[in-house]
């Protein structure tokens, strides 16, 4: 996994974004309505779904903060 992550940091702190979107989402009770992940709250979640040991990339920071500002827009726009 460490390999992944030096390989391409960048592709790997995408990929973890969006498991970390999907795995929250899927925690979500389906009669509660969906809640746009915090930073905080996704960069958790996003470095659950590593082994432990292997820190998050220096890219997360970007992609984290870009992807919890996506998720919060497209809450507004759905009324939640």
């Amino acid at each position: 996994m460490e390999r992944g992550i030096q390989g391409n940091p960048k592709a790997t702190a995408i990929h973890l974004g969006l498991s970390a979107l999907a795995s929250l989402e899927a925690k979500n009770q389906p009669s509660a309505p969906s809640v746009a992940p915090t930073q905080e709250g996704l960069k958790a979640e996003a470095q659950a779904l590593l082994p432990e040991g292997i820190d998050l990339p220096e890219e997360w920071d970007y992609v984290g903060g870009e992807m919890s500002v996506a998720s919060h827009c497209i809450s507004v726009m759905r009324g939640i």
